[in-house]
């Protein structure tokens, strides 16, 4: 019996648990199956706490539906989308640090790295992503607050860190630019698990914005390890982090004009 009181909350819930055992494809069917049984018992008088009192837990429902289909569970991973992107999104952050590594002790131009793998992960998005429905709606909360995250990176590259001199600056710099690295991964992970099934172009745009501004954070402290000794040089590092964050946005443009054009 499920302890959910709103239809809202119970196919919630539903498409989490099928995102990890269904195609996209099965578990849209599913969903369709019980958004028709909840208009069916609507009509029959039902509440929605009364309709999802008499169903099991989503959890429960989607294991019972995966043992009856006589799925194994990998093949998830070649048809779900939700996880191809969820596998995409931790693949750009280890990239990123991977070569982050490789530049500071080769002494490599991290610039180009970093606009080449916004290129790949984006140009893997445009060939995983199915073909979109129409939008529904879209979150502009989400990239104005990155946008506005972008805008004061790049004020405190140009006119805070020139001015930064005390020892160890450096590294406590990169600590916390650390600390926000983390946290803009947990959103990419949270807003994948819980927007992307919901509006597949509009997720993955969002996904991309947080992803360009990882990669502009490590381009950060990919610099801050190189420790300008001249306070004129952050004035490229900013320039550096506009042309990053230019290329997510062309490249976001590009998506979502070809995704729509062929609706």
């Amino acid at each position: 019996m499920s302890k959910l009181i709103s239809k809202s909350d119970f196919m919630e819930k539903l498409n989490f648990y099928l995102s990890f055992y269904f195609n996209d494809d099965e578990s849209k069917n599913i969903v369709n199956d019980y958004e028709e049984w909840f208009e069916n018992e609507t009509l029959h008088g039902k509440t929605d706490r009364e309709i999802c009192a008499a169903l099991d837990e989503p959890k429960r429902i989607v294991k019972k539906l995966f043992a009856e289909s006589n799925h194994k569970l990998y093949q998830a991973f070649f048809h779900n989308s939700v996880i191809e992107v969820l596998l995409l999104t931790a693949m750009h952050l280890f990239a990123g640090l991977y070569l982050l590594k490789i530049c500071d002790t080769s002494s490599l131009n991290y610039f180009p790295f970093l606009i080449g793998i916004n290129f790949i992960y984006f140009f893997i998005g445009f060939l995983r992503i199915p073909k979109a429905c129409r939008p529904k709606s879209y979150d502009h909360k989400s990239n104005l607050t990155l946008l506005g995250l972008f805008l004061l990176i790049v004020f405190i590259e140009f006119y805070v860190l020139p001015k930064i001199s005390y020892p160890d600056s450096g590294m406590i710099c990169v600590s916390a630019i650390r600390i926000l690295l983390s946290a803009l991964f947990a959103m990419n992970l949270y807003l994948t698990v819980k927007k992307f099934r919901k509006e597949k172009l509009f997720g993955f745009l969002t996904l991309f914005h947080i992803s360009g501004m990882i990669t502009v954070l490590l381009f950060l402290i990919n610099q801050l390890h190189m420790l300008y000794s001249d306070p004129s040089d952050f004035k490229y590092l900013a320039l550096g982090s506009v042309a990053i964050y230019t290329e997510v946005f062309i490249l976001s443009t590009i998506l979502y004009k070809t995704k729509t054009a062929k609706e």
